[in-house]
């Protein structure tokens, strides 16, 4: 597709102003469902250094305007006859890509090649999307000089969504761009904005706890057909993450599979409410999980640091948080993902300090040695419905409220009218220091 091309395809009505001259890089700003927009757009030539000053210039105009930029990568690269120029030039648009970071929402569409410093740059943005057709790579997968762990997906739209960098993948040139429209509808122009109302209409169904699934679930919280799931094929598929609405109003929803938890999923959790936070996105997190992954392949692999960072990520947010008691909520899953301004309670949900039948041992003391494996069941099922039940729950002060399937979706909309006016106030520092 050509860039006038794109733009047509990107802008409500075909309608917008064309900034600069166009060459291998053309600038414009129109709207998109409504909504004031930049759009930068890469020809699959190479880069010449008035380009890459073009880019930034865009940049720093959608951050003094605060409306968000949309960057459409296909680029060989910056003209290297143009040396160290061409090595500063990179730098200084990643330095603004950073600088305004958090200000205005940036999202980079990878249509074409988009490697090495570029790769960083989209990598940089605060989502990354791409048609199956695009490449995404620091150094061109045939240049790796590996060829025993070479891999034919290397720099393929497929391998940078498995890696976690895009955030979602589409068929064609045409749907990535409709995704992008579709991501300015959701996210606020800024990071001072708090958004406007969308049409919308309740979940068909509600929350089913008998046949539980983790998208089914978020589904059942978020307005009829407007969830956008992000990073879905990210790790082992242990947790949803998607923007969405409630009662018109974009929000961020996290729900747990009902299995463990491996250190990808709590990654990409960690990821997703961070990029929510930033642009004061409520969060719902709905968690039903049997806990961390055990194992030490996990460890090996990080795993401590990564929860350590969910619950650091959290613990910071201090855009409104609402979480939901869904089923089983041990120990250090509570910790990491239940810290929230409102928490509702589901009737049948189990929050324990660990596994139930290990707390009954505990309680059983030395009578757990002579003990029978079903008077040992007897002794967790009676803990389990006298100390971890949503009323227990509620009485201990953990939840604010007890729903039940049929009547959370109501429960979640009163929570986020409470906090829809929250202020917090953090302590004078430069920045955490969050296991990254």
């Amino acid at each position: 597709m050509t860039q006038t091309q794109i733009f047509e395809r990107f802008f409500d009505e075909s309608k917008y102003t064309a900034l600069f001259a166009q060459t291998a890089v053309a600038a414009a700003c129109g709207t998109v469902t409504g909504k004031p927009v930049y759009a930068v757009c890469q020809s699959g030539d190479a880069l010449s250094l008035t380009d890459c000053e073009r880019m930034e210039r865009v940049l720093r105009l959608a951050a003094k305007t605060g409306n968000p930029v949309v960057t459409f990568y296909h680029s060989v690269g910056i003209q290297l006859e143009k040396g160290l120029q061409a090595m500063q030039a990179a730098r200084s648009l990643n330095q603004t890509i950073g600088e305004i970071s958090g200000v205005v929402p940036q999202i980079a569409v990878v249509l074409g090649v988009c490697g090495g410093t570029a790769a960083i740059q989209a990598g940089n943005a605060d989502l990354c999307l791409m048609a199956k057709q695009g490449q995404l790579f620091l150094v061109p997968p045939f240049l790796s000089g590996n060829e025993e762990s070479f891999d034919e997906q290397a720099g393929s739209a497929e391998f940078a969504e498995k890696a976690g960098i895009a955030a979602a993948i589409y068929d064609t040139q045409e749907k990535a761009i409709s995704a992008a429209r579709d991501t300015v509808m959701l996210l606020p122009l800024n990071n001072l904005d708090s958004g406007g109302v969308l049409d919308y209409a309740v979940p068909q169904k509600p929350l089913d706890m008998d046949n539980y699934c983790r998208i089914r679930a978020g589904a059942s919280l978020i307005d009829h057909d407007r969830d956008f799931e992000l990073f879905a094929h990210y790790g082992s598929r242990n947790s949803y993450t998607a923007l969405g609405t409630i009662q018109g109003k974009t929000v961020g929803v996290v729900a747990t599979s009902d299995r463990f938890l491996e250190h990808e999923s709590v990654t990409k959790i960690a990821r997703f409410v961070r990029l929510c936070d930033t642009y004061n996105i409520p969060v719902v997190t709905l968690v039903h999980s049997k806990g961390f992954a055990k194992s030490s392949s996990e460890e090996r692999a990080g795993g401590i640091r990564e929860a350590a960072r969910l619950a650091s990520t959290y613990a910071d947010a201090t855009t409104p948080k609402i979480a939901i008691f869904a089923g089983t909520v041990y120990g250090a899953v509570y910790t990491a993902l239940c810290n929230a301004d409102i928490s509702i309670a589901v009737e049948g949900c189990v929050v324990s300090p660990i596994e139930p039948k290990a707390m009954a041992a505990v309680l059983m003391g030395e009578q757990a040695q002579q003990a029978t494996v079903q008077e040992i069941e007897q002794k967790a099922e009676e803990y389990a419905k006298q100390s971890c039940s949503a009323q227990a729950v509620l009485q201990a002060g953990l939840a604010d409220m007890i729903a039940d399937t049929n009547t959370l979706r109501t429960r979640v909309e009163e929570a986020l009218r409470i906090v829809q006016t929250k202020r917090a106030r953090r302590l004078p520092k430069k920045h955490g220091n969050m296991a990254l």
